[in-house]
């Protein structure tokens, strides 16, 4: 019967030859642990930066756009103090009319300063639009 030797190694000696063989191993893991986690974080506090950036240019353009409205609404109320009439009138002008083509013709000769005050000759239809006549054939 063969008796078995157990190899004598101390036990200070196998431990260091553990750390010296394992330590690399775990530093790395350790790395990658501390590279995920910082990954994580920076996702984190990027995608809380989006959502905050988002939710303040959805809340201001919001409310500028409510303070757009609420000041055409005073404006077109102050335009129809003068009774139902006045007011199919302005209606009448501003659906007949181009305004912005109108005002980009205010320039030169169209100009004039009355009062201290800027005055401009706007061209504008008193009349709604008229059908253009059907095409000749033939001619």
């Amino acid at each position: 019967m063969k008796v078995r030797r157990r190899a004598s190694i101390s036990w200070a000696t196998s431990r260091r030859g553990i750390q010296t063989t394992l330590a690399p191993r775990s530093s790395v893991a350790r790395k990658v642990g501390c590279d995920r986690n910082t990954a994580l974080i920076a996702a984190a506090v990027l995608f809380g930066s989006v959502l905050g950036a988002f939710a303040g240019g959805y809340w201001w353009g919001s409310s500028a756009a409510q303070a757009a409205i609420h000041e055409t609404e005073t404006g077109l109320q102050a335009a129809f103090n003068n009774g139902p009439k006045a007011a199919q009138d302005w209606l009448n002008l501003m659906t007949w009319n181009d305004v912005v083509y109108s005002l980009s013709l205010c320039r030169g000769n169209g100009i004039s300063i009355q009062h201290g005050r800027t005055a401009c000759m706007v061209p504008l239809w008193i009349e709604k639009p008229v059908p253009a006549p059907p095409p000749q054939l033939g001619q």
